[in-house]
């Protein structure tokens, strides 16, 4: 039998958001399965344990994730939940940015050994890097970085998932 059918009090099962008739929210809810909202090319360039080597990627903005798909693939390569990222911040490699300064700050010295296979690549490079450091499945600080268009604007928007997803509890 349909969920959405035992669902007497016509809310959505994902976000809780109530519905006057069945038919709104068979809408909503398929909204939710629709997948991504957004997808962004980004660049990969290191990181997460399990993934070590640069590759370009599609982060696509779900409701309650980020996917990295390698761009060649249709199946992730891994996912952050949003509740689980601590800091969406924006780095540059340029002489006295805050990436140079990155071990400075308590919070972020596990970001320095999450992206030091960086360095090679970084060399005489300014560029800006979009930087996730979440808690991984084994509750461990990590850090990931990508190189990708319009950088603040990637930070701003997966800045406001973050937010909305840990605002619900």
């Amino acid at each position: 039998m349909n969920t959405i059918a035992k669902n007497k009090a016509n809310k959505c099962s994902i976000c809780g958001q109530g519905f006057d008739n069945l038919e709104d929210l068979i809408v909503h809810e398929a909204v939710h399965d629709a997948g991504p909202e957004d997808e962004l090319d980004a660049d990969y360039v290191g990181g997460h344990i399990k993934f070590k080597n640069k590759m370009h990627t599609t982060l696509k903005l779900g409701d309650h994730k980020i996917d990295v798909t390698p761009f060649e693939s249709n199946e992730p390569s891994f996912s952050i939940p949003y509740k689980r990222i601590i800091a969406v911040d924006v780095l540059s490699n340029r002489p006295g940015s805050s990436f140079l300064a990155i071990g400075n700050d308590a919070n972020m010295l596990a970001a320095t050994a999450g992206i030091s296979i960086l360095t090679n690549y970084l060399v005489n490079k300014p560029k800006l890097f979009l930087v996730l450091t979440f808690m991984d499945e084994y509750n461990l600080q990590r850090s990931v970085a990508f190189q990708m268009q319009r950088v603040e604007e990637a930070q701003q928007d997966i800045y406001d998932k973050v937010a909305q997803a840990k605002s619900k509890k």
